[in-house]
C-alpha cells in the first residue's frame, strides 16, 4: 500500500488550476468528436459522450449531465434495479434467466426483456460472497449455474474454507441446490466446460469432475502438475477457458513482471499430464476464444484496478497502473501466437493523461465476450467507468468501436463501515458516484439483445440499434427503439430524497496542476 500511495503522490502536484466551467445540458451538450477519434453512429434519441471516447469529464460530473448517462448505437429494452442494492458483480446466464453476483446471487427472469424481473436471491455458503465467482452452461442434457465463495491470490496457502455451490438450473427461475464443493484451497474465478461435466477454479488452477453433479469428484491441481515439469510462473491463470472439445485451456496470469499466457495441452488430463504447447507474453485476466475469417483467436486482457493510475499516464503494470485494454492473439500456429489488434480507447492513450486525470475515470477493460465463439463479429467488453464498449473485429488488426452504453454517474458515493468516504485516492471512482461495468456480458442473437450488469446500476436489457446491426453486416431485426434512446429510462433515475453527490472537496482532484 505504501508503494502504491508514492506512486500517486507522484503524480500529484500541490496547486489547482482555475475550475472548469459547468457543461451545458440538453441538446447543446453534444460536443464535437475528438479530433483524430473515431466515432460510432448514434441514433438520433441517443445521448452521446460529450468528450473524449470513454470519458466522463469533470465539466459533465459538476453539470449534473454525467447524471443522464450515455449511450450511442445500444438502445434500453428493459431494466432491474435489483432493489437498488448495488456492489454487483459478475454475470452469468442460463435460458431466459441471468444470475448476478453480489449480496447473493440475484435471480433475474428475462422471459419479457422489456420487463426483467429479480425472483429471488441465492444466499447458500458459495453464493453468499461469490462476486466473481460465477459461471452457468447449458449443455442439452444439463443446465448448471456454479457460484463460489470469492477468494483473492493471497490465500493461496491458506486452509480456509472455499465452498463452491452446484445448482440445477433447468427450470433457471428455481435454482436446486445439488452439491457443495469445497475446494483444496483458495477459489477466485469458475469455469464450466461447454458440456458442464468439468469445473475449473482458479488461483491456484484446480478441477473438479461434474459428471455426476451431486457427487463432485476432485480431479486435481494443474498448477503444482505443470510446476513439476519445470513450468514455473508467479500466476498461472486468474480465468480458465477449455476449447469446446476439452483438448486445450487457454490460462493467462496477472503478476507484474511475470504476465504470461499459455495454451496447454489438456486431452486425456489427470491420466495424461497437461503439455504446454505455447507460453507467450501478455496477461490473461479475462480470456476467450473467438473466430474470425476462419481462423482461430483468443480474446485476452489485463486488469487495472487502482485509481489515480488506470489509465495512459503509465505503461502497463497491472494491477497497479497502466490501462487494460484487450488484445486479440492469432492460434493459427498453436506453438507460436502473434499478437493482431487492440480494443482500445481514447481516454486511455498517454495522450490524454492530464484528461483522465481531471475525471477520474478508470476506463480499463475488466471481462470480455464475443457474439458468437464460432464466427465472430464483435467483442463486448466491460470498461469500468466507461461501461460496455463493443468492437467491430472482422479486422483483427484493426478492431474498431461501433457502440457503446454507460450510465455515468448513478448512486452516490461508496462508503466505508464508518459511514466515512473511502480513500479518495484509491478509490476515485466511487467518491464521485461513477457506475461501473466490470462483469461478463451475453448477446442473445435470436433477439439482438445484450443483457449486462452495472455495479450501482443494476441489471439491463439492450439492443443493438438498427445503424449498427448493418454497419456489422448483421440480419435486420425488429428494434424497438429505431431511431436509439436515452440510456436512463425513467425506472433508472434516482429518487428525490437520493443524498448529493458531493465534489466540495477538489484537493485530492487537483492533479498535475489541474482540475
Amino acid at each position: 500500500m505504501r508503494g502504491v500511495r508514492g506512486l500517486i503522490g507522484a503524480l500529484v502536484l500541490a496547486g489547482c488550476a482555475a475550475p472548469v466551467a459547468p457543461a451545458p445540458t440538453g441538446d447543446d451538450a453534444e460536443a464535437p468528436p475528438t479530433a483524430g477519434a473515431a466515432r460510432p453512429e448514434c441514433g438520433t434519441d441517443d445521448r452521446p459522450e460529450t468528450g473524449i471516447p470513454g470519458d466522463i469529464p469533470l465539466a459533465d460530473q459538476l453539470s449534473g449531465r454525467a447524471a443522464q448517462g450515455y449511450n450511442c448505437g445500444l438502445a434500453v429494452v428493459g431494466y432491474d434495479s435489483l432493489g437498488g442494492r448495488g456492489a454487483n458483480a459478475n454475470l452469468a446466464w442460463s435460458g431466459t434467466c441471468a444470475y448476478v453476483a453480489g449480496d447473493g446471487i440475484a435471480v433475474v427472469d428475462v422471459s419479457d426483456p422489456t420487463d426483467p424481473e429479480q425472483v429471488g436471491t441465492l444466499t447458500s455458503p458459495g453464493a453468499v460472497d461469490s462476486l466473481e465467482t460465477v459461471h452457468a452452461v447449458d449443455a442439452g442434457d444439463r443446465s448448471l449455474l456454479v457460484a463460489g465463495r470469492y477468494g483473492l491470490f493471497f490465500d493461496f496457502q491458506l486452509s480456509e474454507s472455499a465452498p463452491v455451490d452446484v445448482y440445477d438450473v433447468s427450470d433457471c427461475t428455481q435454482p436446486v441446490l445439488l452439491s457443495t464443493i469445497e475446494f483444496p484451497q483458495s477459489v477466485h474465478n469458475v469455469t464450466l466446460s461447454r458440456d458442464g461435466r468439468t469445473l475449473w477454479g482458479t488461483l491456484p488452477l484446480q478441477a473438479f469432475d461434474l459428471t455426476d453433479p451431486t457427487q463432485p469428484r476432485y480431479l486435481g491441481n494443474l498448477e503444482d502438475q505443470l510446476r513439476a515439469q519445470g513450468v514455473l510462473q508467479l500466476e498461472y491463470a486468474h480465468e480458465a477457458w477449455p476449447s469446446d472439445d476439452d483438448t486445450r485451456l487457454y490460462i493467462g496470469g496477472q503478476i507484474p513482471g511475470d504476465e504470461s499466457s499459455m495454451v496447454v495441452d489438456i486431452e486425456g488430463w489427470p491420466e495424461r499430464p497437461p503439455r504446454v504447447l505455447s507460453r507467450f507474453v501478455g496477461p490473461g485476466h479475462s480470456i476467450r476464444t473467438a473466430t474470425i475469417d476462419g481462423r482461430p483467436f483468443l480474446l485476452r486482457s489485463d486488469e487495472s484496478v487502482v485509481n489515480l493510475t488506470a489509465n495512459g499516464c503509465l505503461p502497463d503494470l497491472t494491477p497497479v497502473g497502466g490501462a487494460a485494454q484487450p488484445w486479440l492473439t492469432d492460434l493459427s500456429d498453436e506453438s507460436a501466437p502473434v499478437d493482431r489488434g487492440r480494443l482500445t480507447l481514447a481516454i486511455n492513450d498517454p495522450a490524454h493523461c492530464l484528461d483522465a486525470l481531471a475525471s477520474g475515470v478508470n476506463a480499463s477493460s475488466h471481462y470480455h465476450d464475443v457474439d458468437d465463439p464460432d464466427d465472430t463479429t464483435f467483442a463486448l467488453v466491460s470498461m469500468w467507468n466507461a461501461g460496455l464498449r463493443l468492437f467491430d473485429v472482422r479486422d483483427p488488426d484493426a478492431p474498431t468501436e461501433v457502440a457503446y452504453f454507460n450510465p455515468g454517474l448513478f448512486g452516490v458515493p461508496l462508503l466505508d463501515t464508518s459511514g466515512a468516504p473511502l480513500d479518495p485516492l484509491l478509490n476515485l471512482q466511487g467518491q464521485r458516484g461513477f457506475d461501473q461495468a466490470w462483469g461478463h456480458v451475453r448477446y442473445v442473437p435470436e433477439t439482438g439483445h445484450i443483457w449486462v450488469a452495472t455495479r450501482t446500476g443494476g441489471f439491463w436489457v439492450l439492443e443493438l440499434e438498427p445503424q449498427v446491426r448493418e454497419l456489422l453486416g448483421l440480419p435486420a431485426m425488429p428494434a424497438r427503439s429505431p431511431n436509439g434512446a436515452p440510456p436512463r429510462p425513467a425506472a433508472s433515475q434516482l429518487p428525490a430524497n437520493a443524498p448529493a453527490l458531493d465534489l466540495s472537496s477538489a484537493a485530492f482532484y487537483c492533479t498535475l496542476g489541474r482540475l
